[in-house]
């Protein structure tokens, strides 16, 4: 036999009365009837809906209204962080956390205390990945245990590093090299400590966080936060490389081969602090483990001048190549000629134009018979160097001194000339066998 169900034992009591075909809808979901509300475009009473469940959600805290839960995503997931009412609150009870956790594999070398890693790992600016085992909440002296909050999926699904603090400043310096003159090698450089090794006793001076600086310098010491001042026997050893993102740059390597070549006849090194300009490393009788040819690297030094005018002229930055060829060399020179305003003075043996008109070609030849010609013409000139195009460069060639090749020759061609023949005209040098060109931007 059924059993009977009245509305008295219903979760939802519905009265209709006199209803003639209305829709109605049981929600028992907040999220589904908010979801309807938008669909009705109610939007303003889906948003006071959503409010005030949130604010049902915020007194859940243990500790209200001292403390409440703050909703925050964790990709698809909802957890709860703990906000408390005021800077006082949190003052009187704060949130702190306890917890277990083991440094993660290789991160350590061989010996290394977790004071001396974290010593090493702060100088360095370096995180150190942990493997988190558990944590706790605690907001004053009261543990707080909820499976939602934020610290509890971290612990589940989270990374945890340890992050070093930020340096204090860095030293901003310069580096000079002293013969019978100062020179200045590096104008700006922003060094600090960047490395601290216990186990090895040594610490490390460098620009190396200066990303926009194309050398990396390094001084590499004992540990003065083990000994007062290196001894005589403990050498402080300098070092300085072209830094990764600016290998193939002209300035970089142009800096580094003018050290190489300064170093090895200075009398003295200094770094100099440009605040104070008080000299705080200096090191004299430099010694170089470097055998580069002097020729080679004064040839070398003298092409990189002549690009970095040319970067500037141009307002440009090459990536040079492994290897150059004689067609590059032919470039710069065109470039140089431009930026200087110089003519370039070349041999000829020999020029030949064609005519495709009789009556022009007999009109020439009548004209100049043996007579020496000067003849100019320009040439817009594309090409490209190191990645870098250049478009509009003009040349106007000037041929000083021809003279036609074999005039009898070309008379008797035109005897047999047809409309859209061509004739071709050789010249050769007369007294002067070289063209004279002139570089120039066009505008």
């Amino acid at each position: 036999m059924g059993k009977e169900i009245n509305q008295n034992n219903a979760l939802n009591q519905v009265a209709l009365i006199n209803s003639k075909g209305n829709q109605v809808n049981i929600v028992n979901n907040p999220i589904e009837y908010i979801s309807m509300l938008i669909e009705q475009g109610k939007f303003e009473e889906a948003v006071g809906i959503l409010k005030e469940v949130t604010d049902q959600v915020e007194k859940l805290h243990p500790l209200y209204p001292h403390y409440s839960f703050t909703p925050v995503n964790i990709g698809s997931k909802i957890a709860f962080e703990h906000r408390p009412a005021s800077k006082e609150v949190a003052k009187k009870y704060p949130l702190h956390f306890k917890g277990s956790f083991s440094i993660t594999e290789g991160q350590a070398t061989e010996g290394e205390t977790f004071e001396d890693l974290v010593t090493r790992k702060y100088f360095s600016q370096e995180k150190i990945s942990i493997d988190m085992k558990y944590i706790e909440t605690w907001i004053g002296d009261e543990l707080i245990n909820n499976e939602f909050s934020l610290e509890h999926h971290a612990v589940e699904e989270g990374e945890w590093f340890i992050v070093p603090e930020k340096l204090p400043f860095s030293i901003k310096a310069k580096l000079v090299l002293v013969e019978e003159i100062e020179r200045v090698l590096v104008d700006y450089l922003e060094l600090s400590i960047t490395e601290v090794d216990n186990k090895r006793n040594r610490m490390v001076i460098s620009n190396i966080r200066q990303e926009n600086s194309p050398v990396v310098l390094s001084l590499i010491m004992p540990n003065i936060f083990v000994h007062d001042s290196p001894t005589e026997e403990e050498k402080i050893k300098f070092n300085i490389r072209v830094r990764e993102s600016f290998e193939r740059n002209v300035r970089a390597e142009k800096v580094f081969l003018e050290f190489l070549k300064y170093a090895r006849k200075c009398s003295e090194m200094r770094l100099i602090a440009l605040e104070t300009q008080n000299i705080f490393f200096s090191s004299k009788n430099v010694r170089l483990d470097d055998s580069q040819d002097i020729q080679g690297l004064n040839e070398r030094l003298l092409l990189l001048s002549e690009l970095t005018r040319i970067e500037d002229e141009f307002d440009i930055r090459f990536q040079l190549p492994d290897i150059m060829g004689d067609e590059d060399y032919e470039k710069i020179e065109v470039l140089k000629a431009v930026i200087n305003k110089k003519e370039i003075t070349s041999k000829i043996e020999n020029f030949s134009t064609n005519f495709d008109d009789k009556d022009t070609v007999q009109k020439f030849i009548n004209d100049v018979e043996d007579k020496p010609l000067m003849i100019t013409a320009n040439e817009n000139k594309v090409f490209e160097l190191f990645g870098v195009p250049f478009k509009n460069i003009e040349a106007k060639h000037t041929f000083e001194n021809l003279v036609v090749k074999n005039p009898e020759r070309i008379k008797k061609k035109l005897e047999y000339f047809d409309e859209g023949d061509t004739i071709k005209v050789e010249l050769k040098p007369g007294t002067k066998n070289y063209l004279v060109t002139l570089y120039s931007v066009k505008t």
